[in-house]
C-alpha cells in the first residue's frame, strides 16, 4: 500500500503539475499545489490486530502515524491533499463501514479548496482521464489538454462583490 500511494503520488505529480500550475495562476489561486490534489483515506479492516493508533503510545493519531511510516520508508505522498487512516475492528460480521462512510462524506463536503461541483462536471473530468491513461502511454496520448476544469476550483456564481 505505501508502495502503491507514492508511485501514484509522484505520477500525479508528473502528469498534473504543469496544468495546475496553469490553472491555479488563471484562477488566482494563492494555495500550494498540494492542496489542489486528492484526498486519500485510507481503510483497513482488522480482527485480530489493533487499529493503528490505538495503542498507548499512538492514541488518537493515526494519520500522523501513517504519515510517519510514508517517511520512515522514505516515499512521499505530496500529491494529496491530505492522507486520513479510517480503522474498524470486526470482531465479529458483518463490517460496520460507519467510520468509513463518514469520512468519505467530510470529504465529499469540504469545501476548503473546492466549490462543489456538478456531477457532470466530475463524470466528464473521469472519462477523459480514463481515456489518457487506459492501456500504453504514447506521446499521441499526452498531448496538453485540461482534466481540470476550471469549474473544479472556482466558484459557479457570480457575486456582485468580487464579480
Amino acid at each position: 500500500m505505501f508502495q502503491f500511494l507514492s508511485n501514484a503520488s509522484g505520477a500525479y505529480l508528473k502528469h498534473f503539475t504543469p496544468e495546475l500550475r496553469a490553472l491555479s495562476s488563471r484562477c488566482g489561486l494563492d494555495v500550494p499545489l498540494s492542496s489542489l490534489g486528492p484526498a486519500v483515506i485510507v481503510f483497513q479492516e482488522t480482527t485480530h490486530t489493533q487499529l493503528l493508533g490505538h495503542d498507548a503510545k499512538g492514541a488518537g493519531q493515526a494519520d500522523t502515524l501513517l504519515q510517519k511510516r510514508f517517511h520512515d520508508l522514505g516515499l512521499g505522498t505530496e500529491a494529496f491533499s491530505s492522507v486520513q487512516y479510517v480503522g474498524t475492528q470486526t470482531v465479529a460480521p458483518p463490517t460496520d463501514y460507519g467510520r468509513l462512510l463518514e469520512a468519505v462524506r467530510q470529504q465529499a463536503k469540504n469545501t476548503h479548496t473546492r466549490s462543489p461541483r456538478q456531477p457532470g462536471i466530475v463524470f466528464h473530468a473521469l472519462e477523459a482521464l480514463s481515456e489518457r491513461f487506459c492501456g500504453e502511454l504514447s506521446d499521441e496520448k499526452m498531448t496538453p489538454q485540461s482534466f481540470f476544469p476550471d469549474e473544479y476550483f472556482t466558484c459557479s456564481a457570480f457575486c456582485l462583490s468580487c464579480k
